[in-house]
C-alpha cells in the first residue's frame, strides 16, 4: 500500500558496486560474467554482502550498508517522486534509464556501470542490469506493517528481498514498486539457506 514515511538522511551509491570494488575489499571476486572492473558485481549472496560492508565499515571508519526498502524505493524515485521507473514516467523513455530485456547490449547483455542515463538523483541504472539486494526480510504485505520513522521488516523468515529488477526483466519488472524475495517463497515457505547467489543478485551501498 502506498503509505508516508520519514527516512533520515543518507549517502546512497550512484553506481552498483562493482567488480574492481569487491576484488579491492574481499580479495577474490565470485562473479559468473567477469567482463571487467567497472561491471558491477553479481553472483554474490545478501550474506556474502553482509561480510562486504562490514570489511568495508572496518577499513574505513564508517558506517556501510544495505539499504532497507524505503530508502531504496525514495532513491529510485529520485527523492520520493511520483515515477514509474527510475528518471522517467513514459515507457517509450525506460531504454534511456534502465538496461532490460528489451534492450540487450554489451557482452553477455550485462553494461558497465554509469552507462545509461541517471535519475533525479543522480543514480545510475538503480532500475535494470542487475537486482539490488536490500537489508528487509521479505513479506508480501510487509509495506503494511512498516513503522513511520525508518521502516525496516525484519522476520525469522530466510528470503530477503531484492528490488530494481535485471537485464533479464522487461520494462514491468525494472519498475520502481517491483519487489521480489530470494530465496523465493513456495505455499509460505521459503528455502533453508540464504547463502544461494545467482548471476543476477548485485547491491549499491548505503553510509549512514
Amino acid at each position: 500500500p502506498v503509505h508516508r514515511v520519514c527516512l533520515d538522511d543518507f549517502y546512497i551509491g550512484k553506481y552498483e558496486v562493482t567488480q574492481g570494488q569487491w576484488q579491492q575489499i574481499a580479495g577474490t571476486n565470485p562473479t559468473y560474467s567477469q567482463y571487467g572492473t567497472n561491471f558491477p558485481i553479481h553472483s554474490v549472496s545478501w550474506e556474502d554482502v553482509q561480510a562486504f560492508s562490514q570489511a568495508l565499515s572496518k577499513l574505513t571508519g564508517q558506517v556501510y550498508r544495505l539499504p532497507p526498502e524505503a530508502e531504496w524505493e525514495y532513491a529510485c524515485r529520485s527523492g520520493g517522486k511520483r515515477e514509474k521507473w527510475a528518471g522517467t514516467n513514459e515507457a517509450a523513455a525506460v531504454d534511456r534509464y534502465a538496461n532490460h530485456s528489451t534492450f540487450l547490449t554489451g557482452p553477455g547483455h550485462l553494461l558497465p556501470v554509469g552507462q545509461k542515463l541517471p535519475n533525479g538523483l543522480g543514480l545510475y541504472t538503480i532500475g535494470g542490469n542487475i537486482g539490488e539486494w536490500v537489508a528487509d526480510t521479505y513479506a508480501e504485505d510487509a509495506y503494511g506493517r512498516h513503522a513511520m520513522h525508518n521502516p525496516v521488516y525484519l522476520s525469522q523468515v530466510p528470503a530477503k528481498v531484492w528490488r530494481g529488477g535485471t537485464r533479464f526483466h522487461s520494462q514491468a519488472g525494472c519498475r520502481c514498486v517491483a519487489r521480489w524475495a530470494m530465496p523465493s517463497l513456495e505455499a509460505g515457505k521459503g528455502y533453508p539457506s540464504m547463502t544461494w547467489n545467482f548471476d543476477w543478485h548485485g547491491f549499491r551501498m548505503v553510509r549512514t
